[in-house]
């Protein structure tokens, strides 16, 4: 380092940056006499980055010496504005003490540059394998700014990568915690670490499914510091997040974690914990017993499986004390669990709801009903009776006429047949079969052979009907329609289910309109035959509101054509002062037409969600094919059914309005 000396008296040399430039401070001369203060001569470095000492003026007459703070002070003077170096001024000070030489020594420095740094981490173990809960990651380095040199003369020396570092952030769903005291990073989860130049996260490896019944879990054989996974590590981690032990597989677990050991690989998601799911008490219902019975439903069951069409039994009876039903008691829910702890509550079944009609009475057990007198035991519209039977020994036809009783119910051994009518208050139960007839029953009608009316008929009543098979009728009922081999092109409106999963199975063609959902073994046909399943709730309220609705809707159209949609400023603007009146009216008229049409629109919307709510436990369930052809309606949702399916259940989904098909 070379220091250049210059002419004394340049005060401003050092400050004005100019190299080579000396400068002597005699202006704070001491008022001791005639003495003279030490002074200093300093030069500075072509690059303005240090100031030293070029010559040194001893004190005389009794002038002050050198100290640190009169060094500082002459500094500051000079227009030096980086900090005295405080090594370089006891060094000075020792040098003239001594008597050593004073004009090499530095004593200010500017202060270089310093460029950014980015965030790194400083890992604690390998992130190819998993964290604990707790477990440290890593430590992490803060990124510094970049800070700007400053020369002697105060001016300042730009960074040379002035760009801003990069930082290092944890997500807020990142599943690690930053200590910011020691600046360690630890994992909230088990999991694998994920880290980039920006940001560092933790993925778990715990999976959850969505209805929080099934946890699945990824497994390796050591973890990120090379510590072995152990069946008691994996059962702290689901500990952690409430897993019943009730509820974890823990031969899974040592299964999964021996393959991992053996392989050296980790392991496909494994399930080692399903949740227990509610099990709701069933409702309370009516068992209907009978001691004698000719009611095999199509005919009597062979060994090897078959149904003899020929042997059917007795026709069900009752005689006054014989047992006819027993209500059987609701049963209690038991509650379920989810993986997560969380318990899912179960509903208590509900008393089945059984009036007793005058022909049965209840037993002392309290749920055996024992018939009053002889007659046909039925459980129609929640009432249990015995009803007199009105029966026919053999068909209905021109020697019997049309049956119609006002009565009690009818038993028909044979056939009814086309062209004539029955008409009962009760129940119809028929031996042999049903042809184009028109049937007519408060109860239920229960076949033993077929429905066959060539759509010239119709079966209607106010209970279920049950036959062995059903071709080409019509059929309406206020509960279930259950047939025991097929339904093939007929038309079924009904407030209950229909069946049909014994025998064949086979719903073919047609139309069915019911409220309760179906189940069948089979749906459709091969060859494309259009077969249309609706699903539908059925509101008295709902329709009367809509119906109310479009009456309001239709008076205002008409309202509006004949006076028009303006303002009433606008209307009475055109009109001649005599219509005035008429005018007001009207307005008056419309705007409570108005009022009410939308306060009916709302309650319609909400009526349509209530009816959608009713919708959730109704489905069409085929344990067999679904054929192309078929059209199934749920609500307002339509599917079509373009190849064949196989095992579904169709079921409603009022958050998208649509039909989802599962497996059955």
């Amino acid at each position: 380092m070379t220091f250049t000396t210059a002419a004394s008296g340049r005060v401003d040399a050092v400050k004005a940056g100019m190299p080579g430039a000396a400068v002597r401070h005699g202006a704070d001369t001491a008022a001791t006499g005639t003495g003279e203060d030490a002074m200093l001569r300093f030069s500075g470095t072509q690059d303005r980055m240090k100031v030293g000492v070029a010559r040194y003026i001893p004190p005389s007459g009794g002038g002050r010496p050198l100290t640190v703070e009169r060094i500082r002070k002459l500094l500051a003077e000079a227009g030096v504005k980086v900090p005295l170096s405080e090594k370089g001024a006891e060094k000075l000070l020792h040098c003239i003490s001594t008597g050593g030489a004073v004009d090499r020594i530095v004593i200010a420095r500017g202060v270089q540059p310093e460029n950014g740094k980015d965030a790194y981490i400083v890992p604690y173990g390998n992130f190819n394998y998993p964290v604990f809960p707790g477990q440290a990651i890593g430590n992490l380095v803060a990124a510094v700014m970049p800070k700007p040199g400053m020369r002697v003369d105060g001016s300042e020396i730009p960074p040379h990568l002035p760009h801003k570092p990069r930082d290092i952030v944890i997500g807020e769903n990142g599943h690690c915690v930053l200590d910011p005291a020691s600046r360690d990073i630890s994992s909230t989860v088990f999991g694998l670490v994920q880290a980039t130049d920006t940001a560092i996260s933790v993925t778990p490896l715990v999976s959850v499914s969505e209805d929080a019944m099934q946890a699945s879990v990824r497994l390796h054989f050591r973890d990120m510091e090379g510590a072995p996974l152990t069946k008691a590590r994996v059962l702290g981690v689901l500990h952690a997040l409430h897993v019943p032990v009730a509820l974890v597989d823990q031969a899974a677990i040592e299964e999964a974690l021996e393959r991992c050991e053996r392989t050296g690989k980790p392991s496909e998601p494994v399930v080692l914990a399903r949740g227990r799911q509610p099990v709701h008490g069933r409702d309370g219902y009516v068992e209907m017993l009978s001691e004698e019975r000719e009611a095999a439903p199509v005919g009597m069951t062979k060994a090897n499986g078959a149904i003899d069409f020929r042997n059917r039994g007795l026709l069900p009876s009752a005689r006054a004390g014989a047992a006819v039903a027993v209500v059987h008691p609701p049963t209690r829910g038991v509650a379920g669990v989810d993986v997560l702890g969380n318990v899912l509550p179960a509903n208590d079944g509900q008393p089945a709801k059984v009036t007793l009609d005058r022909s049965v009475a209840l037993d002392a057990d309290g749920k055996t009903v024992l018939a009053q007198v002889d007659g046909l035991a039925q459980y129609v519209g929640g009432t249990l009776s015995v009803q007199e039977v009105v029966q026919v020994d053999g068909d209905v036809d021109f020697s019997t006429g049309n049956i119609h009783v006002a009565t009690g119910s009818v038993r028909v051994k044979g056939t009814v047949l086309s062209g004539f009518s029955v008409k009962t208050p009760g129940s119809l139960v028929v031996g042999a079969a049903i042809e184009s007839a028109r049937i007519m029953a408060g109860g239920n009608v229960e076949v033993a052979g077929g429905i066959l009316m060539m759509e010239k008929g119709y079966v209607r009543c106010g209970g279920s009907v049950h036959a062995g098979f059903v071709n080409e009728a019509v059929i309406e009922a206020r509960d279930d329609v259950v047939v025991r081999d097929f339904m093939l092109h007929s038309t079924v409106l009904c407030g209950g289910r229909v069946i049909a999963t014994t025998g064949r199975g086979r719903i073919q063609g047609g139309s069915i309109t019911c409220m309760g959902g179906v189940e069948a073994l089979e749906l459709g046909a091969e060859l494309g035959v259009a077969t249309k399943v609706t699903v539908a709730v059925s509101s008295k309220a709902l329709r009367e509101l809509e119906k109310e609705r479009d009456t309001v809707k239709e008076a205002l159209i008409k309202l509006t054509a004949k006076f028009g949609e303006g303002a009433e400023e606008e209307l009475l603007m055109r009109a001649r002062p005599e219509q005035y009146k008429a005018i007001e009216a009207a307005l008056a008229l419309r705007e409570t037409l108005t009022n009410k049409y939308n306060d009916l629109r709302e309650q319609v919307a909400e009526a349509r969600v209530r009816a959608s709510a009713k919708l959730l436990d109704k489905r069409v369930a085929v344990s067999g094919v679904v054929h192309p052809g078929t059209v199934i309606t749920i609500g307002e949702a339509v599917f079509t059914v373009s190849h064949p399916i196989q095992a579904a259940v169709f079921r409603y989904v009022p958050e998208s309005r649509r039909i989802e098909v599962v497996s059955a």
